[in-house]
């Protein structure tokens, strides 16, 4: 039989559950796991940082399967998906399940693992009507998919998963990473961002203009804000057209 064992847990960024709304999408996916179902979960392209370790989770507190699989952009051949039935899976882009690949699923799946986790968009026809989905492999999903917690539904996790990111950076000279200044806290707590990888963006964004401009010391506000206003300027509808004075 055909395995393929964990990636290495360096790889994902780690899983942060310390919200209300974490622990519930956690719980209610555990409780799904039990019943051999597939679990949809409604998780935009920004929300999806955290969702390899989520899913090892999951699949690691069945205790049925040793083995898991992501499959992520590119599929296996439909014969690889046959050998590997001791195998968990995670669908990253569910909504692009081939019908071949459903029904296979279906059929060699859901007697040997429990745990297929099929991450979908937000509002998508294939989670609420099935629209894409053959009967057989709507019938053995859940009964209600779970929905990603937004950022701003996730604000105990917000410091740990900004000292994460943190963690997880690096300088091309080998230096140590900058601090962030007490500012620049006050605005990755206080901003609206769209999920986790937003401000995974816009934190190695600023650190980008901060090595661009040789910084020195922590990195500031100014390496966060000053690109985003000039863009905002570039980008309103209302500031008249610059005029030459012959």
């Amino acid at each position: 039989m055909h395995q393929i064992g964990p990636e290495k847990p360096s790889k994902s960024f780690p899983l942060v559950d310390k919200s209300q709304a974490m622990q519930q999408i956690v719980g209610n996916a555990q409780a799904n796991a039990i019943h051999s179902w597939i679990i949809p979960v409604v998780a935009s392209l920004e929300n999806r940082l955290e969702l390899i370790s989520f899913f090892t989770k999951i699949a690691a507190s069945h205790r049925r399967s040793d083995y898991y699989r992501v499959l992520n952009g590119k599929l296996p051949k439909t014969h690889e998906l046959e050998r590997d039935e001791s195998t968990s899976l995670l669908i990253v882009k569910g909504e692009e399940l081939p019908l071949s690949h459903q029904q296979l699923i279906v059929d060699y799946r859901l007697a040997n693992f429990p745990v297929v986790i099929a991450a979908v968009q937000p509002g998508s026809s294939q989670v609420t009507h099935g629209t894409g989905w053959i009967k057989e492999f709507h019938d053995a999903c859940a009964p209600l998919p779970l929905s990603w917690p937004t950022w701003a539904e996730r604000e105990a996790d917000h410091a740990t998963i900004i000292s994460l990111i943190r963690s997880r950076l690096s300088m091309p000279d080998g230096s140590s990473v900058p601090d962030f200044d007490d500012k620049v806290m006050e605005y990755l707590l206080a901003s609206p961002f769209e999920g986790t990888i937003t401000v995974e963006r816009d934190i190695k964004s600023a650190l980008k203009r901060y090595i661009q401009q040789r910084s020195t010391g922590p990195l500031t506000i100014q390496h966060f804000t000053a690109f985003r206003h000039a863009h905002i300027l570039l980008n309103r509808k209302n500031v008249p057209p610059i005029s030459l004075v012959r």
